[in-house]
C-alpha cells in the first residue's frame, strides 16, 4: 500500500490512536490539515509537534512492518553513498546507512516500495534491508550527506549526536553545508533514468559524476 494513498494515511492514524499517540479529534484535525498542505502524516505530525519524533517512527515502524530509523541520531560513513548515486537516492528517498558485506541497511521514505528494493539490490549487488524513516527528515539528511561527500567529509553525522559520542569515536563533527536547491523533479528523474540506462546496458555500475571512493 502505497505511503500517500489515503488508505494508508487512515491506516497510520488508527495505528496513532492505538498507540495512544493522538486522540480521534487531534487525529482528525491533523488529516484536514494534511489534506489542505499535503505532505506525509507522520512527518507532519511529528515537524508540527502533534507527536515526537519517537513515536512517529514507532508507528511507521508497525505500519510498514519493518525496523525504524531516526536519522538525528545517525553517524553515516559518506563511502555508503558510494553505492546509491544521488538522483537515484532522491528519486526513491533512500540512504545507504550501513554496508557489511553483501548486506546493506537502507533508510527508505517508503519501504514497501518492493520495486525500489528490487532495483536498489540490483544497482548495489547487495541485499537490501529497509528501515523506514521519516519522509521529511530523510530527504533533508539525503541532501546533506551527498553535499558533504562531495565536499570532501567523510562521516554524515546527525544533529542528535552528541559530542560525547562524537569524542568516544574519535569523529569530527563536520561543519553546515549550504544546501543549494534541489533540481526540478522532473530533471532529477531523467538523470535517474539515464543513470539505470547505463546500469542496464553495461551490466557494470558506471558511478558518473560521483567523486572517488574514500580509502
Amino acid at each position: 500500500m502505497g505511503g500517500d494513498s489515503s488508505g494508508s494515511k487512515k491506516q497510520l492514524g488508527k495505528i496513532m490512536l492505538q498507540q495512544k499517540l493522538v486522540t480521534a479529534d487531534e487525529l482528525t484535525g491533523m488529516l484536514e490539515d494534511q489534506g489542505k498542505r499535503g505532505g506525509k502524516l507522520a512527518s507532519t505530525a511529528a515537524r508540527e509537534g502533534k507527536v515526537s519524533v519517537t513515536g512517529a517512527l514507532r508507528a511507521l515502524s508497525e505500519q510498514h512492518g519493518v525496523p525504524a530509523i531516526d536519522m538525528r541520531r545517525q553517524i553515516v560513513p559518506l563511502g555508503n553513498l558510494q553505492l546509491i548515486p544521488v538522483e537515484l537516492a532522491r528519486e526513491h528517498i533512500v540512504m545507504p546507512i550501513k554496508v557489511q558485506g553483501d548486506q546493506l541497511l537502507l533508510a527508505m521514505a517508503t519501504p514497501e516500495n518492493e520495486s525500489s528494493i528490487e532495483e536498489l539490490s540490483f544497482v548495489t549487488a547487495k541485499t537490501v534491508f529497509p528501515h523506514v524513516a521519516l519522509d521529511e527528515v530523510l530527504r533533508s539528511a539525503i541532501d546533506e550527506a551527498y553535499a558533504l561527500l562531495e565536499r570532501g567529509e567523510k562521516y554524515y553525522v546527525g544533529d542528535m549526536v552528541t559530542d560525547d559520542e562524537l569524542a568516544a569515536l574519535g569523529i569530527p563533527r563536520p561543519a553546515p553545508v549550504e544546501l543549494m536547491p534541489p533540481p526540478p523533479a522532473a530533471a532529477t528523474a531523467r538523470r535517474a533514468g539515464s543513470i539505470r540506462a547505463t546500469r542496464i546496458r553495461s551490466r557494470t555500475w558506471v558511478r558518473t559524476g560521483c567523486p572517488a571512493a574514500y580509502p
